[in-house]
């Protein structure tokens, strides 16, 4: 293994190229969002990859920590995923776990059901704008909870969870964006 004069790039194989911890979980966990999510790029509240702009300066982030996404209702209701935490500011209490080892997670009515017409009928989706997420820390149990928008914008949550538990325990083995396509050029 080569180390740089900068020490932040390593190679360690023709395809892969150690970057900051952060860069790599943001790169993988934000084109994994982003299949979930389809084509569509931007939600009234939810913002993918970045601070919602109601949350700057709000919520400080440190040296070298990316977002992952975030959504801004109020003052009192907001969160963001972020390369190493899950914060969220609910019904005035604000709280934050470190998701690295692991969580479980339960969206609720993701895709925002009204009331049943009739037992012969399916309830509407995306009727109920929004729902209450909760996410618990598997090793310490501490728990977030935040309101989330329903139905489209609810994939880009669920999904960053969704890295924590599917994803993340194999960040030594993935490779981002860059480096799957350096593999395939040179795969020809």
């Amino acid at each position: 293994m080569a180390r740089s004069s900068s020490s932040v790039i390593l190679i360690v194989s023709r395809f892969h190229r150690a970057v900051t911890n952060d860069t790599k979980i943001q790169d993988i966990a934000l084109a994994y969002m982003r299949k979930a999510a389809g084509e569509r790029t931007e939600w009234p509240c939810t913002t993918l990859g970045a601070l919602h702009s109601s949350l700057i300066g709000r919520l400080p982030l440190d040296d070298g920590e990316l977002v992952l996404v975030s959504a801004f209702f109020s003052s009192e209701s907001w969160y963001a995923f972020t390369t190493r935490r899950i914060v969220s500011q609910f019904r005035g209490v604000r709280q934050s776990l470190d998701p690295s080892h692991g969580i479980h997670d339960d969206f609720g009515n993701f895709k925002g059901y009204g009331p049943s017409r009739g037992k012969d009928t399916l309830p509407e989706a995306g009727v109920v704008p929004r729902e209450v997420a909760t996410i618990t820390a598997t090793d310490s149990r501490t728990v977030v909870r935040f309101e989330f928008e329903t139905w489209e914008a609810s994939m880009l949550p669920i999904y960053a969870a969704r890295y924590w538990v599917v994803k993340h325990p194999a960040i030594d083995k993935l490779m981002t964006v860059a480096e799957r396509e350096s593999y395939r050029i040179q795969k020809g």
